[in-house]
């Protein structure tokens, strides 16, 4: 996708979780990241960044729980949409 869309913006969940290597949370897969999405785009934090979509598409960042990886805890996030 990201050959086939070059000009894409790439957003992450909250800690983009990689394994077994950590990573950047700026690069992934070689792509800088766009920015982070906060917990919901309705999240009144002005600090975070608003999506250019955010007023077409809806999303809400959850956290997953927090589980020993390769003998760090990590917690896990997932990002859902909806599309308006």
């Amino acid at each position: 996708a990201l050959h086939r869309w070059t000009n894409a913006k790439l957003w992450t969940s909250p800690n983009q979780f990689s394994f077994p290597f950590a990573v950047s949370d700026e690069v992934v897969f070689g792509k800088p990241v766009s920015g982070v999405l906060g917990s919901s785009y309705s999240n009144s934090d002005t600090s975070q960044t608003i999506p250019p979509w955010a007023d077409e598409i809806e999303y809400s960042s959850l956290e997953a729980g927090t589980f020993t990886i390769g003998g760090t805890p990590t917690t896990l996030y997932e990002t859902v949409f909806f599309h308006k």
